[in-house]
């Protein structure tokens, strides 16, 4: 797949320019067609089992060490970045020019998509962000 199929997976990307991955982030079609067949676990068994997770996990490892040519053993699975261990690289800033809630509210208004906390806009891009979203982020703020 080239970049611009991966971004057709990712409606939001006709629209929006997304800046704010991390603890949240936009579906992909496959992503919702998953959660569509986990939803129906749910429905028809009340829940997931170790059992169903341990395959999840097993399939995985099993994918991803057929796409880097590794051992399944080799292969960690990294839970989410919510969890210390697992930072992940986010920018927090403040402009000295513009009180925040404004400056969200200006970038929201573009269509541009980050996050307000507290005092601070917080920005985190992902693998089909494009220089071109970059930079009119940057013109933006």
């Amino acid at each position: 797949m080239n970049i611009e199929e991966i971004r057709g997976l990712f409606p939001i990307t006709k629209e929006k320019i997304y800046l704010n991955h991390a603890s949240t982030g936009p579906l992909s079609t496959r992503a919702r067609e998953a959660m569509e067949k986990l939803f129906d676990v749910y429905e028809l068994e009340g829940d997931v089992t170790k059992e169903m997770l341990d395959r999840a996990e097993d399939e995985t490892r099993s994918l991803a060490s057929r796409l880097l040519g590794a051992e399944k053993s080799e292969i960690a699975i990294v839970k989410n970045t919510s969890q210390e261990e697992n930072a992940s690289g986010i920018v927090t800033f403040k402009s000295p020019n513009v009180r925040s809630d404004r400056l969200y509210e200006t970038l929201k208004k573009n269509s541009i998509i980050v996050s307000l906390r507290e005092e601070f806009i917080r920005v985190s891009p992902h693998f089909y962000n494009t220089e071109s979203e970059i930079e009119t982020f940057l013109s933006n703020v």
